[in-house]
């Protein structure tokens, strides 16, 4: 109930409540008047009433309603009082609760959630940093918000390494810091956490870490076409799979070196190899029932037919999967799906569709961070919109 309604209620109350006082009251009085006029005329004569007529009416009911009113009046006036402290208390209520909106409205809530941790962190309370940072990395990841869950890593991984829990250590400098680096293409600092990462990781025997660790160094292996590196550490991922029992975690790291080894298929240029593999990645993620990875095929099965030049098979999982990154929210691969529709527009001279797609992009690469990416793509818009002129 807003302030103007719950007055005219208040008020509604307090004149019916008048009213009904005064009626009481004066009714009263004239009841008591009467019954000790009517006591009285046992002992005395009371003829001289007989003489006032309807003035000697008018006079007793104005005994009875005289005071009726003056008792109503102090009974009212002690309601406004009332009412007037209770209104006064509800605005001053209300007003606080406009101000915690209004600064609720306008905090970023990446800053409360980062200053949060900061604050647990700062306060020595390693297992709430841990558990709040760790809580929300995969979906900073699936996302896009690289750069807070790189902050986030940071605080992740000097909280577990003062509390002495190595596995969270090794993930945060695994994942936090090492693959969101390697998205962001910042190779050289990637490197470094993962392969510190992995060390930990090993001192604890962590195999499922030392797994990832080894996997994702593959993958930046692949991104800056080291081709001969990416084999060897998918070897070394895969001889950690003997330690590990859970079969749902076993079949997750098998389909991921299945989508690997695709990747590198495709460059090899062994594309019939490279889409039989990446489609089996893909099937076993959806049997595991991990759609956050499923996705990511999508984009990885478009290049293998483009660069094989099926263009509409090309076109078909590129749609497929930037319909399905955007239901997920998922930017990286909404990323990867926008620049392959756009490659193929513009490999097909529809230049128009081409620079749209560009665009949006465009918009993704700097809404993640990533701009060495963004920069390229609008060098690439910039030359387009110079051959649409021509």
């Amino acid at each position: 109930m807003n302030t103007i309604s719950y007055q005219e209620s208040q008020g509604k109350q307090i004149v019916l409540s008048m009213i009904k006082l005064l009626s009481v009251t004066s009714l009263g009085i004239i009841g008591a008047c009467w019954g000790m006029i009517e006591l009285a005329s046992f002992f005395i004569d009371t003829k001289w009433l007989s003489g006032t007529g309807n003035l000697g009416l008018v006079m007793m009911i104005l005994v009875g309603v005289i005071p009726g009113i003056y008792l109503a009046a102090k009974q009212l006036s002690q309601k406004f009082h009332l009412l007037s402290e209770q209104l006064v208390d509800t605005t001053r209520q209300l007003e606080e609760v406009k101000v915690r909106l209004d600064t609720a409205a306008k905090q970023d809530i990446t800053s409360a959630l980062v200053g949060e941790i900061e604050q647990a962190y700062s306060n020595k309370r390693w297992n709430e940093v841990i558990w709040l940072g760790s809580a929300l990395s995969r979906p900073l990841w699936l996302t896009g918000r690289y750069a807070m869950r790189i902050t986030l890593g940071e605080f992740v991984e000097q909280a577990a390494a003062h509390a002495r829990k190595p596995e969270a250590q090794a993930i945060a400098l695994i994942d936090d810091l090492g693959w969101t680096k390697v998205a962001l293409r910042r190779f050289v600092e990637a490197k470094e956490n993962i392969l510190h990462g992995i060390r930990v990781a090993e001192d604890a025997k962590a195999f499922r870490i030392v797994c990832k660790g080894h996997r994702h160094l593959a993958g930046m292996a692949l991104k800056l076409n080291e081709l001969d590196e990416v084999l060897p550490q998918l070897e070394k991922a895969r001889h950690c799979l003997q330690h590990i029992e859970d079969a749902h975690l076993k079949k997750e790291m098998e389909a991921s070196f299945m989508y690997t080894d695709g990747n590198l298929d495709i460059r090899r240029k062994d594309y019939d190899s490279a889409l039989q593999k990446l489609g089996l990645a893909q099937r076993m993620f959806y049997d595991i029932n991990d759609k956050d990875r499923a996705v990511k095929c999508y984009a990885a099965i478009g290049r293998a037919y483009f660069d094989r030049g099926d263009y509409s098979s090309a076109k078909d999982s590129y749609r497929a999967g930037l319909t399905i990154s955007r239901e997920m929210s998922r930017k990286d691969t909404e990323l990867r799906n926008l620049v392959g529709l756009a490659n193929l527009e513009s490999a097909a001279n529809d230049y128009s569709s081409a620079t749209s797609h560009y665009e949006a992009a465009c918009s993704v690469a700097a809404e993640i961070g990533d701009d060495e990416q963004r920069i390229e793509l609008e060098a690439t818009v910039k030359k387009l919109k110079t051959k649409t002129k021509i």
